[in-house]
């Protein structure tokens, strides 16, 4: 589902994007054409011949009848996203659904001008975080749910204003599980969430080696 190749729309000829690559020797449309009245399935059904084995006829079958480049349904401006529905203006998302201005997600779902997240449901300027929801300007995270403002933290709820800190509740201003005035916190965040990709590696790694010295849940199971 991530792999993307250019070919050639079957029926009206016009280059695309698809899963397919040309090699492998199926015939593709565009969804344009895939989901038109230009062609009907049955025209391509066939007699089952019993000298043959079934497989070699299935997937002969499957290369005769056309399949449609990218599965995607109610995309607008989103030309290179695959598994997609009702997106706007997003780029190599795969596996989502009414997301717009975003890029580089995989499993996606309502968020805006995001990018490079893995099972993100609804967010706001949100990047780099794993199985987060209703987030907003979360960066680097990981299991992070109803937060705001927070960076490199992992299994933190309810929380605001926090970077690199692990398992906090309904908490604001705090780094490393540190709580810290307002001011101490954004002295800290000018310091260090500047744009300077070097600094962040650094804080990410920092975080990580705090992470794996607090206490873990054995398992995440939410009822």
């Amino acid at each position: 589902e991530r792999s993307l190749y250019k070919n050639t729309c079957g029926l009206c000829g016009v280059a695309i994007i698809t899963v397919y690559a040309k090699e492998r020797g199926f015939t593709v449309y565009c969804n344009s054409c895939f989901f038109s009245d230009k062609w009907e399935a049955g025209e391509y059904a066939r007699e089952y011949d019993f000298s043959k084995p079934f497989f070699q006829q299935f997937i002969e079958l499957q290369k005769a009848i056309p399949q449609s480049a990218l599965l995607q349904l109610n995309c607008v401006d989103s030309l290179w996203v695959n598994y997609e529905t009702d997106s706007k203006n997003c780029y190599l998302n795969i596996g989502g659904a009414f997301n717009q201005d975003s890029a580089y997600n995989q499993y996606n779902l309502k968020t805006t001008d995001s990018f490079d997240n893995f099972w993100m449901f609804v967010g706001d300027f949100c990047y780099n975080n794993i199985l987060c929801e209703n987030g907003y300007q979360l960066t680097s995270s990981i299991y992070c749910f109803d937060c705001r403002n927070t960076h490199f933290s992992f299994d933190c709820k309810n929380c605001s204003n926090i970077i690199g800190c692990s398992g906090l509740r309904n908490k604001q201003y705090c780094i490393f599980n540190k709580q810290v005035t307002k001011e101490e916190y954004e002295l800290f965040a000018g310091e260090n969430l500047n744009g300077s990709l070097a600094k962040r590696k650094a804080l990410f790694e920092r975080a990580r080696d705090f992470w794996r010295s607090m206490p873990q849940r054995a398992t995440y199971i939410e009822r």
